[in-house]
This record gives C-alpha cells, structure tokens and sequence, in this order.
C-alpha cells in the first residue's frame, strides 16, 4: 500500500510546494516510485511535473507502482484537513519567524491530537537572523507542549536566491544530477529529504 506524504501549512509561501518537489526528485534519484497529487488551486507542484514531462523527463511512477504519494496542500486553513487524516507523515515547511509563526502553530494548537502526532515540522527558507533560531525553539516548545508533533533537526534549505526560485520551471536532469555549481543545495537538499523519509519511517 502506498505511503502518504502530505505537505501542509495554513501559511502560504513557506514552500511546500518547492519542498515537496524536491522530495520527488530525491525519491526518483533513489529509484523509489513515486505519485503526485496536488490539492493546491495554484497547481504549482501539477504543473512543474508538467514542465519536466515537456523537457522529456517523466518524474512520475504509474499509480499502481508508487511505493510513496507525496500531496501538496494548499495554505488555507481547513483545506487540507482530507488529505491531513489520511496522511502517514504531515510535513510542515516553515519559516522560523514571529509573523508566519504566529499563524502556523496557532493552526497547529487548533488541530486534534491525531492529527498533531502525525506532524514532523521542518524548518524552510533559512537565513542567518537570530530571530530564525528563536523560532526553532518556539516550534520545539509548542510540539513539547501537546506531547505530539516533532521537529526535524539536522540539515535545512536555506534561502537560495539563485536556485530555489527557479525549481519548479522544471528541467530536463534530475535536481540531484544537476552540475558541481548546484552541490551545496543538492547535499542539504539530499539531507533533508533523507532526514524527513527516515525520520517519517515510510520508507521500508
């Protein structure tokens, strides 16, 4: 039975959908069959499959094939509750500051204990601002307080102008088969997407 991996966060433009494509690639650089669904109205994750088919690179397994689906959720509150109740593992992109925070782990406090232990939230988008580390330690507070949730430690995206922005334009190589000017993202993205799928235990 395929794994469910459903990318959530009632914040918009923290990067779920970027995230989640850069899971699929990972999955397809690992020869682990992967399907797509995307939830989001905007279709970015959709529509950048789309692109890599057009490049004459399909990224995606047969239904009946994938071992893993990974759901890209839109960021509005409520939307993605379906998806969320039927996912093994709820990945939540965010931003480590007060604005969008604020607005993430109210949602999370919102939701029921079933749904909270599901969540493995990962830091997005870094910088080098102290307040970023300020809010690692507010999401590590808030999972501490419902005795669900956690958080992924270890490697994170940071905020790569010159890279990440362009992902979802598709290209006809693997992100992980990409040139040596691309190392630096590809092994934190490699580490991330090891990270989450280990930590997630969807992988057998």
């Amino acid at each position: 039975m395929t794994k469910k991996v459903v990318l959530a966060n009632t914040k918009g433009g923290v990067g779920k959908s970027t995230m989640a494509a850069l899971l699929v690639e990972w999955l397809n650089h690992e020869k682990i069959s992967v399907e797509i669904f995307d939830g989001d109205p905007n279709q970015s994750l959709q529509m950048w499959a789309s692109y890599c088919q057009e490049e004459g690179r399909p990224v995606l397994s047969p239904k009946n094939d994938a071992q893993i689906t990974v759901v890209d959720t839109a960021g509005a509150a409520g939307s993605a509750i379906t998806w969320m109740q039927k996912a093994d593992v709820i990945i939540c992109p965010f931003k480590p500051n007060f604005a969008d925070l604020d607005v993430t782990l109210s949602w999370f406090r919102s939701l029921n204990f079933e749904l909270q232990k599901k969540f493995l939230f990962v830091p997005n988008m870094l910088g080098v601002a102290s307040e970023q580390k300020r809010g690692i330690e507010d999401v590590r507070k808030a999972t501490n307080e419902v005795h669900a949730g956690s958080l992924l430690e270890g490697e994170f995206l940071k905020n790569r102008d010159a890279i990440y922005p362009d992902f979802l334009k598709g290209n006809p190589k693997n992100f992980f088969s990409m040139g040596s000017r691309f190392d630096p993202a590809k092994k934190e993205a490699a580490a991330v997407a090891k990270n989450i799928f280990a930590k997630a235990g969807v992988l057998s």
